[in-house]
């Protein structure tokens, strides 16, 4: 029967033996345990879909700068995929995300301070040019799919360090009616009340999109000059230059020879030369296409 042997000493100091050492156990080591708590996950939770899901740049000479964020939507966070995540991140399998409630009252205290700093940055570069008019109002109107018609309203300008500003002001809901004079005046009172902007002093221009009614809206207000939005002029210029659209409008004649005063209704398709025919085709025309939208942007020097 083997005995045990003291180790052997050489030179002073102690040396093993060449027996067989135990087999090592594996041993389950946690590194890192994530120091957050539930109202923790909710805070991130809802700054993380306020702040994403894209961005409006600008270049300001020097480098690129964020302007204005666009969000997202709630439901994003309420699907398993998502809970299965912030459970394998924080380590919690009983984390829950924020309730639709808790989070709406997250979003008001966000508009709250952006509405804050929003009238500050207004009234400052008002200020700063000494009460003239610097704003570009651009308003539409648009119905979502609960068939409720929403007013827009987003502003824009240079401020005094010549940074372009884009800033979305309001998305109000208005079910009673679509005339001008109530549009106008739910967005006088609204953008006066939240954030201070006095459209007839500090407004220069109302820019809306190339439809009667929205010009109607913009005429309102007499104070600023009426412009039609670049995007929706451009759209047509090139769709009646490619032959896409007609630049259609109707000339009423009168007829001389009938006491009523009954006139005829013509349709006159312009260009740059005058009047064509109906069957004429629009495809020559292209390289004059910039003839539409110099007559649109010529109104501002009028």
């Amino acid at each position: 029967m083997p005995t045990a042997t003291a180790d052997p000493v050489v030179g002073g100091k102690h040396q093993r033996s060449a027996e067989p050492k135990a087999p090592c156990t594996k041993r389950h080591k946690t590194f890192w345990t994530p120091q957050v708590n539930q109202d923790g996950v909710t805070a991130h939770v809802a700054r993380w879909l306020i702040r994403d899901g894209g961005s409006y740049f600008y270049f300001d000479g020097y480098h690129s700068v964020t302007n204005m964020l666009f969000g997202l939507s709630y439901n994003t966070i309420t699907t398993l995929a998502f809970r299965e995540f912030l459970s394998g991140t924080t380590g919690n399998p009983d984390v829950t995300v924020p309730s639709h409630h808790t989070y709406n009252d997250i979003l008001d205290n966000s508009y709250e301070s952006f509405q804050k700093v929003t009238k500050s940055l207004l009234l400052k570069e008002f200020n700063e040019l000494h009460g003239t008019p610097f704003i570009t109002l651009e308003h539409d109107l648009c119905t979502n799919k609960a068939k409720a018609t929403i007013v827009d309203a987003s502003c824009g300008f240079i401020d005094h360090q010549w940074r372009p500003r884009k800033l979305a002001l309001l998305a109000q809901v208005k079910n009673d009616g679509h005339d001008s004079e109530g549009v106008e005046n739910l967005l006088d009172v609204e953008l006066k009340q939240r954030y201070g902007l006095d459209v007839e002093k500090m407004a220069r221009f109302t820019i809306s999109d190339t439809a009667s009614a929205a010009r109607k809206i913009s005429k309102q207000f007499d104070s600023t000059l009426q412009t039609d939005c670049l995007m929706h002029a451009l759209n047509l210029c090139i769709g009646y230059g490619i032959g896409l659209k007609e630049n259609v409008r109707n000339m009423y004649t009168p007829d001389p020879n009938d006491k009523e005063g009954k006139v005829y209704q013509e349709e006159s398709r312009g260009n740059r030369r005058g009047c064509f025919s109906r069957r004429r085709c629009c495809y020559p025309e292209t390289t004059r296409s910039q003839q539409f939208f110099l007559r649109r942007v010529g109104r501002l020097n009028a």
